[in-house]
């Protein structure tokens, strides 16, 4: 993040759409992060976008809820990140 820019986590698998035009879920995930569809093509399902303004707070409630972070490769260096949480889907 300090480097790179923000971040990309999954917190869902639903995907609506396709291409690079951003198209809101429409929710918030714990009632604080804006969802929004992948791509379509390498980044499928629904994901939250944090930078070093959120991420302490994200990670914390993570924590909490018992949640790690996996990473998925694609495109070359390209990556996103995914919530695990043990018992629910990110919801």
């Amino acid at each position: 993040i300090d480097g790179g820019g923000p971040i990309r986590v999954r917190v869902g698998e639903k995907q609506e759409g396709m291409g690079e035009e951003v198209k809101e879920a429409n929710w918030k995930l714990w009632d604080t992060y804006p969802v929004s569809y992948g791509d379509g093509m390498y980044t499928r399902g629904e994901f939250i976008t944090l930078d070093q303004g959120n991420i302490l707070q994200f990670l914390e409630k993570a924590g909490e809820k018992g949640g790690r972070l996996t990473v998925t490769f694609y495109f070359f260096k390209s990556r996103y990140y995914e919530l695990v949480l043990p018992d629910e889907k990110g919801k």
